[in-house]
């Protein structure tokens, strides 16, 4: 529930600002040639862009986000005085970095960014990474759930499928994409090697877009290599989009059965090791807190005998007594 309210609480926070290009173009200004601090005095002195200062309600969300980090931070050091294993958790360790990059997107570093919601690049980028992470992570929590978890679950197996079977993928997208980038170089998105080799990765969806390439300069231009071009495309289409696509597909399908009883087995282990380690909590937290115990032991066996009259007790004295006799 505290992992709710701080997706909840950080996605408000994210909600409320814009991006930076949209602070830096109120000054016609780029952000790699003008600092984040030019940007941030200009919104302060300049009362026309009242809309980009803050308000009592993000100081509300503030506070409230950093709250849930807060318990979050409580909890963590409790996992880690209580077992240090179950704290290198993928869901603790993931929590832990949307907590980090939280802090860092949602803190003022610099006294110029107090009353402002503007977010220097840096900070929005870890904002990025940080929502994403809060969210996958609430995915991970999702899995306990009775209903729903099993679907979590299945989803986790078909990944773990399917690195297998990446390596073959990288194959047939580094052949490809380099022919790509050979023969369509002189186009913008094949120019670049990368460009070339992540363009391909997209293709696999089925978005070729050949007629863009091969008629991006208009019909009376003159089309270099059109021929081997076209070949290429057709491979492409018939080994990847066509056989490699419906073969995953197929597999996937084809093993429903075994893919839901894989699941059900590994949702009772999962289960099993939760209830494991609430026991060990449990246990763990009544350690911590011996003494106590012993004084309540000592008081039942001392006052068996004695008869208590609610309308006379003295409070104070026997919380005092209790603790301190």
């Amino acid at each position: 529930m505290s992992l709710v309210f701080f997706l909840a609480s950080f996605t408000s926070t994210i909600l409320r600002v814009h991006h930076p290009q949209y602070y830096y173009s109120l000054f016609n200004a780029s952000i790699s040639t003008v600092s984040c601090q030019t940007i941030s005095l200009n919104l302060i002195r300049h009362e026309s862009f009242i809309l980009t200062k803050k308000n009592s309600y993000d100081t509300l969300i503030k506070w409230l986000l950093f709250s849930t980090i807060l318990i979050h931070i409580i909890k963590n050091f409790v996992l880690i005085s209580i077992r240090f294993q179950i704290f290198f958790a993928l869901s603790n360790i993931l929590e832990l970095i949307a907590l980090i990059l939280s802090i860092i997107f949602s803190h003022d570093f610099y006294s110029w960014q107090m009353s402002i919601r503007f977010r220097c690049s840096f900070q929005w980028q870890c904002g990025a990474v940080g929502i994403l992470i809060g969210w996958i992570t609430l995915l991970i929590y999702i899995q306990f759930l009775s209903t729903s978890g099993i679907y979590v679950v299945m989803l986790e197996v078909i990944l773990r499928k399917f690195f297998r079977f990446i390596p073959i993928l990288i194959v047939f997208v580094f052949g490809f994409g380099l022919s790509f980038h050979m023969l369509l170089q002189n186009q913008n998105v094949y120019h670049h090697t990368f460009d070339s080799l992540i363009r391909t990765i997209l293709m696999l969806t089925g978005e070729s877009n050949y007629e863009e390439h091969l008629y991006e300069n208009g019909m009376n231009k003159e089309k270099i290599y059109y021929q081997l071009i076209y070949l290429l495309y057709v491979l492409f289409c018939i080994l990847i989009t066509i056989l490699i696509i419906n073969l995953l597909i197929a597999n996937a399908v084809g093993e429903i059965s075994r893919l839901i009883e894989h699941a059900n087995i590994k949702y009772s282990i999962m289960y099993i090791k939760l209830t494991m380690d609430y026991e060990i909590f449990l246990s763990t937290f009544e350690c911590l807190i011996p003494y106590l115990k012993i004084r309540v032991k000592n008081l039942v066996e001392n006052n068996q005998n004695e008869t208590i009259y609610p309308n006379q007790i003295d409070r104070f004295q026997r919380l005092k007594s209790f603790f301190f006799s």
